[in-house]
């Protein structure tokens, strides 16, 4: 049997509640981005890797198509699997302890990093109506509200709440990083230590923390020509010059970040890695490798915003940019709101240790502790498997509210909207004809008690997109069905009083 010495830096746990086909195919992409099976290489058969690492053929053939679907691999009729050509070459890197593991979170950045500059926040409200198509807000209907109610009234009765309340840490508290870190570390592909977390009041928090950690006036941030507007506003407000770039079905254009980077310096790059807002798209794996490649070669700091991670109904979601970070150019953050409810402000970020010290000094600066009876609380909650169990519940429940919407809108508006299915996330990114101003759909709308966006917050400057996110998450499917047919004759009304209108599929 030929020898395929890249065999030897796979690492199976059959004892792990991971599964072992997407264990495996987490080992593999991450062979891939380190360049150790390079664009073009043919895979062994699927009977000669499943007598290498002594596993179910079956098991190698639902990895690969994991691979295949995510974009990694690609397959030729009778001729085997191949590595995705279209890949960026990637120059091996030796890796210390096991190779079949993810590299140890570095504790040092490879960017420079500036003092921190605080400036006032801007405070905006959400207007409110009897339904809505949101941005993407989750359901607190489907959290364990009661057994979180119970777990933080157990914190607050424990006679060692004193103590809990002394030793307050602006990491956040102990117990909850000792806990999801492993958790991160097993199903995201990291190798992050608990004292490089640090526990924040959701993701807008993490965001605002590290542009005034990692900015000063005047530098440049790359962005989507249409991204996330509070993460925008919190750049700005640290004095950095947004440049939007191109942002398409598979994500960042990174093609046009690397001829940007040739003529201007970049701070810090702005990437949601999965489920890009507004347009709901996900970062491809061959742009992800370029992204991380072109910020060893500049030396920029990359922001992956990985706020709803766990939220995906097709394929498993890619592993994060980070997992394959080994020199710290990668600063992820995420969030437990989304699996709690919006007004439970839990979310994270990972950085290496000198980051870390910085966003701490910072942190005690706008005098904000956190809230340890709440994150003691969550600790609890993962600990009894609760939020797992209502993870899943809720998982279920979503992909249902999305097929649902996204059947109405193919049966009954597909002559003035366009969309894809989100294949993740809480939202469709819906496009309307021209002949149909979201504006005036938003007004007739809010008379009838339906809140929806009139898609100014997503037009790139100078442009009209005509579009908008319609949340599905936080309305059943009732409710979601009131809310359509709202939007329907919202929209029939408007075609029945200007005559002169006759759509097309947009």
């Amino acid at each position: 049997m030929p020898n395929y010495p890249f065999f030897n830096e796979i690492t199976l746990d059959r004892h792990s509640e991971v599964a072992l086909y997407i264990q495996l195919s987490n080992n593999l992409a991450r062979l891939i981005k380190r360049g150790i099976l390079k664009p073009g290489f043919k895979l062994p058969g699927t009977r000669t890797i499943a007598s290498h690492l002594a596993v179910n053929r079956n098991t190698v053939v639902a990895a690969l198509s994991e691979l295949e679907a995510e974009g990694w691999i690609y397959s030729r009729n009778r001729s085997g699997w191949y590595i995705n050509k279209d890949l960026p070459v990637v120059t091996p890197r030796s890796v210390n302890g096991d190779l079949g593991m993810a590299c140890c979170y570095p504790e040092m950045t490879g960017f420079a990093l500036y003092e921190p500059a605080l400036p006032e926040l801007e405070y905006q409200q959400s207007p409110r109506a009897p339904l809505a198509f949101d941005d993407g807000s989750s359901d607190p209907r489907l959290a364990p509200l009661q057994e979180y109610a119970r777990e933080y009234a157990s914190v607050l009765q424990s006679p060692r709440l004193g103590r809990l309340l002394e030793q307050v840490s602006p990491l956040g508290d102990r117990r909850l990083r000792e806990i999801y870190t492993p958790l991160l570390n097993q199903y995201r592909g990291l190798n992050v230590q608990p004292n490089q977390m640090i526990l924040t009041r959701g993701a807008t928090q993490a965001i605002f923390l590290l542009s005034h950690t990692l900015l000063k006036p005047g530098d440049t941030v790359v962005v989507g020509e249409s991204s996330y507007e509070i993460a925008n506003q919190a750049f700005r407000k640290a004095g950095a010059r947004l440049l939007r770039l191109p942002v398409d079905e598979k994500g960042l254009d990174t093609d046009a970040l690397s001829q940007r980077l040739e003529r201007q310096a970049i701070r810090l790059v702005y990437v949601p890695s999965h489920h890009y807002w507004p347009t709901t798209v996900a970062l491809s794996p061959e742009r992800r490798v370029q992204l991380l490649e072109l910020a060893r070669q500049y030396h920029f700091a990359i922001l992956e915003d990985d706020y709803d991670y766990d939220y995906h109904y097709q394929h498993k979601p890619l592993l994060p940019i980070a997992s394959a970070d080994c020199e710290g150019y990668v600063i992820y953050i995420g969030s437990y709101s989304k699996k709690l409810f919006p007004a439970a402000r839990a979310g994270f970020i990972l950085a290496p240790d000198d980051l870390i010290q910085r966003l701490m000094q910072v942190r005690q600066l706008i005098g904000d502790p956190g809230d340890p009876i709440q994150e003691r609380a969550i600790a609890r909650l993962i600990e009894l498997g609760t939020m797992r169990r209502y993870g899943k519940k809720a998982l279920h429940a979503y992909r249902q509210r999305r097929d649902h919407l996204c059947k109405l809108l193919q049966e009954e508006l597909n002559f003035a909207v366009d969309f894809q299915v989100p294949e993740g996330g809480m939202a469709v990114w819906a496009r309307f004809n021209p002949q149909f101003p979201l504006p005036e759909i938003a007004a007739r709308c809010r008379e009838k008690g339906l809140l929806i966006s009139d898609g100014k917050v997503y037009n790139p400057p100078g442009t009209d997109w005509n579009a908008c996110r319609l949340g599905f998450a936080a309305l059943n499917t009732d409710e979601i069905s009131r809310a359509f047919q709202i939007l329907r004759s919202s929209m029939l009304e408007m075609q029945a009083s200007k005559p002169r209108i006759f759509v097309q599929n947009p």
